[in-house]
């Protein structure tokens, strides 16, 4: 399961733009996967419910696109 790997990375970007930003608390990330690379998105939801588990992201709602592709980026985060 290569999802928890990946979603640990994206929750390393995250949390790194929102102290560079200013922001305390993350309020939704969009992560956008290509479907050529057999990420399967229930699997990188789980990843992120036990990941998200730290006081800038706890409440922090997950929005995945799939497209085709071997795209993999975080696309956007918001937050206050």
């Amino acid at each position: 399961m290569h999802e928890i790997g990946l979603m640990t990375e994206i929750m390393s970007i995250v949390h790194s733009a929102a102290k560079d930003a200013g922001i305390n608390s993350v309020e939704k990330i969009k992560v956008v996967i290509g479907k050529e690379l057999m990420v399967f998105p229930d699997a990188l939801q789980f990843a992120f419910s036990c990941l998200k588990r730290q006081p800038c992201t706890e409440f922090t709602i997950l929005e995945i696109e799939s497209r085709h592709g071997l795209e993999f980026y975080v696309d956007y985060l918001e937050g206050d």
